[in-house]
Parts: C-alpha cells; structure tokens; sequence
C-alpha cells in the first residue's frame, strides 16, 4: 500500500541519499581533523551529532542530519588546538569577537571543499550548567568510538545528560516548553543504552529532566517507568504544552515574556 504520494516518496528518497553521502563525507573530515590532532599530541572527545554518528548510535547511515562538528579538548589545548585547524586551511567568519578564552567555543571554523563547519569546545556546556557536566568528567569517562578506534566520545551516561542541558537548559528547551524532534529522537536512541535512574543522580535539574523522560514516555510510548516520572509537575507541564498549542497567541504572548526576562536578567549581569 502506498503511503505518501509518489513526488514525495521520489523527494525524501533523494534527500536521504544525499544526506547519506555528506555523512560518509563528515566522517572523513573528522579523521582528517582527528589525524592533525593527534600528531600534535592533542586528544578530542567528539559530542552531540557527529559523536552519535561514530558511536553507530544510528541504525543506518543517512538517518541523522548533522549540522557541524562538536569537539571538546582540554582547556590547555584549546588555543592550540584552534591553530592547528586555522595553519590546514580552516577560517573564521568575519565578526567581532570577545576574549576567545571567555566563550564556550572557539568561533565557527569553515575550510572550502568539507561539508560542515567545526566548533572547538573548551566546556560542554554553558558555565552556569558545568556543575551537571565538565570538560574533566567528560575525558575521564571518555569511551572509544565505535565506528573509528582513533576517535573518542562521550560515555553513553554522559551523552544522554549532555542532551538534556544542551537541549532543554542551554537552548531554554525546557522554559520555552519546546522539544527539537532531533534532539529528543537522539535522547530516545541513548537512553536505550543507559539507565535513568543513573542519570537522574548526576544532575541538579532532577525535575526538569524526569519531565524531559516524562515527554519521551509519552511520545515514544514506554512503558514501565518509575512511577516518580508521573509526578503532578511532569504532568501538568504536558497539559501546558498541548494547552499553548491550540492557543498559538498565547504561546506567542508567553515567548515574548519569556524572552524579556532572559533579556533582563542579561542586562542585570553587567
């Protein structure tokens, strides 16, 4: 039985080809970069996209898009590090820029002819989440990639807790009451590896995320969760969810809210 019109079958199938193709192409710059890296001494644990994707998260190659790559090193080798890429060939986009020391990441790298742009990560997150996840935990439970044995990632405990704060903490998932399918399609893969109650013992936003496990509960159907994952809170959250999306003007009220406060509490900061 066919599904989906046969233009839009034809159209997926070739978005998936090529997206197939760049992948396999994305792997290879990681190896390039890995290969420059490693002559120098320097070891890089590879995060979020393209850390799944060598860690065969993925059942098939051209299932995940990636969007660029994600490598965290060693505060003493985070300049170092963003020389050697600049010395093979890689830029920055021309724009103004702080005490590069201060950022979570150095500038976008970009290098004509490679599919994606590079992030050099001295921290894994935003400072203020660095008590849920650091550079130095994360090298110490580094794994080795399954995909490429010169390469490293996160442990599957960390990959999932990275997910959550990335997502739901530093993107303001949680306050704005959005889920990125991508983001919360990756939580599903990770957390069929690891145990949650594990991870719930590693963060001090235990409620938020027992209601981003409480979301993947409902979205994904799993059953037999621990019952502390239908708390009042994590229900009534879902409820505000549904509520703001059949009230679009309302939710777009509560954004702009939203927004000014971080704004504010920005402009109170300096």
């Amino acid at each position: 039985m066919q599904v989906f019109p046969t233009d839009y079958s034809k159209k997926i199938i070739a978005i998936y080809l090529q997206n197939t193709n760049r992948n396999h192409d994305i792997l290879k710059q990681v190896e390039e970069i890995n290969s420059l890296l490693i002559g120098k001494n320097i070891i890089t644990v590879y995060l979020k996209g393209v850390g799944n994707l060598l860690d065969n998260l993925f059942s098939d190659m051209g299932e995940r898009m990636i969007g660029d790559i994600d490598l965290l090193v060693q505060d003493k080798d985070y300049l170092k590090t963003a020389q050697i890429l600049l010395d093979s060939g890689y830029k920055t986009y021309k724009r103004v820029y702080n005490d590069v020391t201060t950022l979570k990441h150095y500038p976008r790298l970009y290098k004509k002819g490679h599919p994606v742009d590079v992030e050099i990560h001295r921290l894994p997150v935003n400072e203020e989440y660095t008590k849920d996840l650091d550079t130095l935990s994360v090298f110490q439970n580094k794994k080795v990639a399954a995909a490429n044995s010169n390469c490293f990632v996160p442990s599957d405990e960390h990959k999932s807790l990275h997910n959550f704060v990335h997502a739901q903490l530093n993107n303001h998932g949680h306050l704005f009451k959005i889920i990125s399918l991508r983001d919360f399609y990756d939580f599903y893969l990770i957390m069929k590896r690891t145990n949650f109650s594990d991870i719930i013992l590693q963060t001090t936003e235990k409620t938020k995320l027992m209601t981003y496990y409480y979301l993947l509960s409902k979205i994904f159907n799993i059953q037999g969760l621990p019952d502390v994952i239908n708390g009042d809170k994590q229900v009534s959250y879902l409820k505000s969810i549904e509520w703001y999306s059949e009230h679009p003007n309302m939710y777009n009220y509560y954004i702009f809210i939203q927004l000014s406060k971080l704004r504010l509490s920005r402009l109170w900061r300096y």
